[in-house]
């Protein structure tokens, strides 16, 4: 019961875990490529330096997309982090709602055998009534 109750709440941590798995991913390749995009870039700018000065306006450009490169890496390396974060945060709550899973099966389960206790008991007794009430009947007859 608590497991079908559970379930579909699970299934989408689950489902969410794997997307930041996903992105985190896409995420890192964006990482790699801005950075080695940003290297080539500086490479570039060291090359245009040497060049004659009429160059200093393509240098000038390529400055500024490499800027640009290496804001974007950050950006990502940013949204890596949160997707870091997410990740270990969907972690937790499938750990707590496995354990309260546990939990509420072990509980359910505890009041399942309660519940059988008191009906061998309320046997027990209905059956030490019924033996008295035939004794008395017994003694009644006698008498």
């Amino acid at each position: 019961l608590a497991g079908s109750l559970l379930a579909p709440v699970a299934e989408r941590l689950r489902s969410d875990r794997a997307l930041c798995d996903a992105e985190l991913t896409s995420i890192a390749r964006e990482v790699a490529a801005a950075h080695a995009r940003e290297d080539e870039l500086r490479a570039e700018l060291v090359v245009r330096h040497k060049t004659q000065a009429a160059a200093e306006a393509a240098a000038q450009d390529t400055e500024a997309k490499a800027r640009l490169a290496a804001e974007a890496a950050a950006r990502l390396e940013k949204q890596s982090a949160v997707c870091t974060a997410l990740a270990a945060q969907r972690d937790i709550q499938l750990k707590q709602l496995l354990e309260c899973s546990r939990l509420f099966q072990h509980r359910l389960e505890e009041g399942q055998q309660r519940e059988s206790q008191a009906q061998k008991a309320s046997s027990r007794q209905k059956l030490h009534v019924e033996r008295l009430q035939r004794e008395l009947h017994e003694l009644k007859a006698a008498h």
